[in-house]
């Protein structure tokens, strides 16, 4: 808290001040001038030399859909092999030594390749409309795309990165086939395909362990994990069934985390949430496939009554059969069995709360949770610290008190 006082009254005195504080180059390398010996420079010189091709290793052009393939100072054709030829416009300073233009031929980028010609496209369909109808009519239009390019020059070169809109996909899934429900988890992935009718039809989980780990190492697994779900994106897409995710906020859930145990408080306070679900919607965007966003509220606790034991899932892979539902519109009614399986081979009942129709259905599931939840924290909080008989069986004897 005192460092980011520190830092806060810091920046307040500069914009009180009117200073700005920029450094283009990076601070590290700008600080090493004051101690060359240590970092390597035999003089100033060196230093400089290095300070100077980090200042020159990038440059951005700004693209505009108004102008000629979507930008103006570096226009991209498509040559008769599909690959792109960039005409770049050079400043004045460089022109007499270099040309008004340097033309960078057989471009092909390794991935978004597609959408590139296809925004090119769109660029020529933008302008040939605009000719026969005017600036105002082709503005009015969905037609023309913007195209920034990057360039980035690293060890092996010069590459560039092309920034444009994506073009709209139609959607060829539906839910009348089916959904395929994900419920994501501190530690895995759980997934569950259903039919028409909500039934079902295939389930697995996905490791996503980010505890622990740096957060390239979390960005690996996580970009692992989506890989595998990329899978099922694509057998969503020929399948033609949307994917369900539950519609979280870890805000909410971290501010909470005093009563948890500290190794699943650090594993959900390194869950990236955020990422993959940016990853499930960019993947599905890109297929065609639609994502939904169900509210979660008592899918763990329907999915462990009603389905668990009956489909040979677990709970988390009967939470997302309950997320697909869900979407599906399936009756969340109360079983008549008073008995649900809690791990470990243990079954506790629990008493059917009055039902009256002026109660949403999840009132009464929360009753059951509120059942269920003292057998449950104890088997979560307890089963793996305390030695000797087993939490769960001892407080369905009410043989261990105060777990509530």
């Amino acid at each position: 808290m005192a460092t980011l006082q520190s830092r806060l009254a810091a920046l307040e005195g500069d914009v009180a001040d009117g200073r700005v504080r920029l450094c283009f180059g990076s601070k590290h390398l700008w600080r090493k001038q004051h101690h060359l010996g240590e970092n390597g420079y035999a003089n100033h010189q060196e230093w400089l030399a290095d300070w100077q091709d980090a200042r020159s290793d990038e440059l951005f052009v700004l693209g505009s859909r108004d102008e000629t393939g979507g930008c103006q100072l570096c226009v991209a054709t498509v040559a008769d092999d599909g690959t792109l030829t960039l005409r770049l416009r050079m400043p004045d300073c460089l022109a007499g030594r270099h040309g008004k233009y340097l033309t960078i031929e057989g471009v092909r980028f390794a991935s978004g390749h597609e959408q590139v010609l296809a925004a090119l496209d769109s660029n020529d369909e933008y302008a040939r409309y605009r000719r026969e109808h005017g600036e105002k009519a082709a503005r009015a239009t969905s037609l023309g795309q913007a195209i920034s390019n990057r360039f980035k020059r690293d060890r092996k070169g010069w590459r560039v990165f092309a920034t444009t809109q994506m073009m709209d996909m139609p959607a060829v899934t539906h839910k009348d086939r089916g959904a395929i429900g994900a419920d994501l988890n501190a530690d895995h992935l759980a997934v569950c395909e259903t039919d028409a009718s909500g039934n079902p039809v295939y389930s697995f989980s996905v490791p996503l362990v980010t505890y622990g780990k740096s957060s390239r190492q979390a960005e690996a697994i996580i970009g692992d994990a989506v890989a595998v779900v990329a899978v099922v994106v694509e057998y969503a897409r020929e399948a033609g069934k949307p994917i369900v995710i539950e519609k979280l906020d870890f805000r909410q859930k971290k501010a909470v985390l005093e009563g948890e145990s500290r190794k699943y408080s650090r594993m959900l306070s390194s869950f990236s949430y955020g990422k993959i679900k940016a990853y499930f919607l960019s993947r599905g965007y890109r297929e065609g496939v639609e994502v939904h966003h169900v509210n979660p509220a008592f899918s763990s606790v329907i999915g462990r009554v009603k389905f668990m034991e009956r489909y040979g899932l677990s709970v988390h892979q009967a939470a997302a059969l309950v997320l697909a539902r869900r979407l599906l519109g399936c009756s969340e009614r109360i079983p008549r069995r008073w008995a649900c399986p809690v791990g470990n081979g243990v079954h506790v009942a629990f008493t059917l709360p009055v039902r009256k129709r002026v109660k949403h259905v999840w009132a009464y599931w929360g009753a059951i949770l509120g059942q269920l939840r003292p057998v449950l924290a104890a088997q979560h909080r307890l089963g793996k610290r305390r030695r000797g008989p087993n939490p769960v069986q001892a407080v369905v004897r009410g043989q261990l008190r105060g777990v509530a």
